[in-house]
């Protein structure tokens, strides 16, 4: 899944730029939930990038549990904005039938005991929206 969203980015001229050194087995949650998370991360970052953007993904140990985060280039939004964006339905585009990619995120995060990760953030003098998880 992680080469096809890669190959995908290619094809628009973005580039993703994976940094996984943390496992993702023998943890709360099962493949597919995991799948699940990093499909509608990585998915959301492409949607919202443009060609020539770099968008970040890592997945690190942290205190005995994943750090998954998927960052891409975006101005920054306030903290209203930030914690809305996992409501369902919400979604900044005008289609109808979307807005339920990052409320199922929250909805698998929090069934495992997890936490949301969301904030702004500055990479190379650009900022930067930056969305994952936490997974004992």
């Amino acid at each position: 899944m992680l080469y096809g969203k890669i190959r995908q980015a290619g094809l628009r001229h973005i580039q993703v730029e994976p940094s996984l050194s943390g496992g993702f087995l023998r943890r709360s949650l099962p493949e597919s939930s995991w799948v699940e998370i990093l499909g509608v991360l990585l998915d959301n970052a492409l949607e919202a990038s443009q060609p020539d953007d770099i968008v970040y993904l890592a997945a690190e140990d942290q205190n005995g549990a994943l750090r998954l985060t998927v960052s891409n280039p975006r101005p920054p939004k306030s903290n209203m904005e930030l914690a809305g964006m996992f409501r369902r339905g919400y979604s900044t585009k005008a289609d109808h039938g979307r807005g339920y990619g990052l409320y199922n995120v929250r909805q698998i995060v929090e069934r495992a005991g997890g936490k949301l990760v969301v904030r702004n953030e500055e990479r190379g003098g650009r900022s930067y929206l930056t969305i994952g998880a936490i997974i004992p």
